[in-house]
C-alpha cells in the first residue's frame, strides 16, 4: 500500500505540489491526470524519493520486505550501442550479482514477450523507433520484479495497438502480482477504461480521487482542464469522455 499525507513540493519558490493526500492499494491502477503543469510528475518523482518533499510518505510491500519501485520516467536517456535485451537487463541490476543468470534472462524475456517485441532482443537499442524504444523501457521496469510501478505517460509515442495492449498488460500484471499501480495518462478515455481510480491535479493540488465515473464529473473536467465535455458509455461498460469545447 502506499499512502501520501501533506505531501508538497517546491522548486525554488515554485509550489509545484501542495497539500495532497492519496492511497494507493496492491492490486489497483491509480491514474494520475491533469493539464500540463498541474504537478502530476513531481508526485510521481516525489513518491519515488526522487526530488526533496514535505509531508509523509508510506510505501508498505505485501511481501513485508523493503519495497521495491519500478519507475519508468517520462523523458529516458537512450544507449544507443546496447542491445534491447541488455537494456531490459539493466532493470536486473540489484538481482544480477555480477553476472547475468537463467532467472535474469527469464525475467527480461518473459517482458520482452508480454509486449510483443521478443522479435527485437538483438536489435541495437539506437536503431529502434521512439515507440518501440518506449516498450523497452516499460519492459525494463517489468523486468525488475518491483512491487510497486510508476510509470509517467508509458503510452505517449505509441500508436493505439499498442497503448491498448500496454495497457492490458499493465493491468494484468498489476492484478496477478498485486502490485501497487501509478500511472500518468494524458488521455482521460484510456484513464477511465484501464483505472480502479482517478486522482486529478490542478495546479499542484487534488481535485479529486475516485473511481472513473465520480473522479470524472463535469465539473472536475472544466475545473482541471477548462473544457466542456460530454460524458457517455461505451459498449464494454467503460465510461467515454468527449471534449466539445474550451471554456473560460
Amino acid at each position: 500500500m502506499l499512502k501520501a499525507e501533506g505531501l508538497g513540493v517546491r522548486y525554488g519558490r515554485l509550489i509545484a505540489l501542495s497539500d495532497v493526500d492519496l492511497i494507493a492499494r496492491p492490486g489497483e491502477i491509480l491514474a494520475v491526470i491533469g493539464a500540463n503543469g498541474s504537478g502530476k510528475s513531481s508526485l510521481l518523482k516525489a513518491l519515488a524519493g526522487f526530488v526533496p518533499s514535505s509531508g509523509s510518505i508510506t510505501l508498505e510491500a505485501l511481501t513485508g520486505t523493503a519495497p521495491h519501485i519500478g519507475y519508468m520516467p517520462q523523458d529516458i536517456g537512450v544507449r544507443a550501442a546496447l542491445s534491447v535485451v541488455e537494456t531490459v537487463l539493466l532493470g536486473r541490476l540489484k538481482q544480477l550479482h555480477y553476472r547475468v543468470g537463467e532467472a535474469d534472462l527469464a525475467a527480461a524475456g518473459s517482458a520482452l514477450e508480454r509486449l510483443g517485441i521478443a522479435h527485437l532482443a538483438t536489435r541495437p537499442l539506437g536503431a529502434l523507433s521512439g515507440g518501440q524504444r518506449q516498450l523497452v523501457f516499460l519492459a525494463q521496469v517489468m523486468a525488475s520484479d518491483p512491487q510497486f510501478l510508476f510509470l509517467d505517460e508509458p503510452v505517449s509515442a505509441l500508436d493505439i495497438r499498442n497503448q491498448l495492449q500496454v495497457m492490458e498488460t499493465v493491468r494484468s500484471l498489476t492484478r496477478e502480482h498485486g502490485l501497487t499501480t501509478l500511472t500518468i495518462l494524458h488521455d482521460l478515455n484510456l484513464a477511465a477504461r484501464f483505472a480502479d481510480r482517478i486522482a486529478v491535479l490542478k495546479e499542484g493540488r487534488l481535485l479529486a480521487c475516485a473511481a472513473p465515473r465520480e473522479a470524472l464529473s463535469q465539473k472536475t473536467l472544466e475545473q482541471a482542464f477548462s473544457i466542456e465535455a460530454a460524458l457517455g458509455e461505451g459498449v464494454e461498460g467503460h465510461m467515454l469522455i468527449e471534449a466539445l469545447r474550451p471554456v473560460g
